[in-house]
């Protein structure tokens, strides 16, 4: 129940997160302090989330459906980041579908390299450190700690066109609100 709440919050988290970073206007971009902030605190809170806090019943079920609600806002604050990032890098559509394959075949690799290791990482782990729950932990740290390190990478090293795509007025609340409730495969797919 509690991972089925979050991913229907995550259909409006995701609009609203969008919304805030086309709407953000910073001395460091557009994109980089989203990809800063939502990086570090879904690190965190993947760390969180494989951490015993000792809690057990209702407890238990309240602190992990805010830390899956909180880790999904966080996720969500980067991830559109980054993707939405595109746009600003290059007015050469070849170059920019040049940067988006490039983009996805290193996520891919990502995804797959933790997909294949978790399990051989936290049994190497476990002997280790003496048990699964110490190991998992170990393993989200240690993945937290990659991921953000590769964003970094990005924040560093990436340089946003800041005239290509700031044309217009900003999106209003309500202009947001009419585009979602005029989208009738959204909803559907909502």
């Amino acid at each position: 129940g509690i991972f089925l709440a979050v991913r229907l919050l995550d259909a409006f988290d995701d609009v609203i997160t969008g919304f805030i970073v086309d709407n953000t206007r910073t001395r460091w971009g557009q994109f980089k302090p989203w990809l800063v902030v939502g990086s570090v605190l879904s690190g965190i809170l993947t760390v969180l989330l494989f951490t015993d806090l000792g809690l057990t019943g209702t407890s238990f079920l309240v602190v992990f459906a805010l830390l899956n609600v909180t880790w999904g806002v966080a996720w969500a604050l980067h991830d559109i980041s980054y993707w939405s990032q595109l746009p600003a890098l290059s007015v050469d559509p070849g170059l920019r579908e040049k940067l988006g394959s490039t983009a996805k075949v290193f996520a891919s690799l990502g995804v797959f390299t933790v997909v294949v290791g978790i399990q051989p990482l936290v049994s190497a782990l476990s002997g280790a450190l003496g048990g699964d729950v110490a190991a998992w932990r170990a393993a989200a740290i240690i993945f937290a700690v990659a991921m953000v390190a590769g964003v970094m990478v990005n924040v560093a090293g990436v340089r946003e066109d800041r005239t290509a795509h700031l044309e217009g007025a900003p999106t209003s609340p309500r202009e947001l609100w009419r585009a979602i409730a005029g989208n009738d495969q959204l909803l559907w797919t909502a």
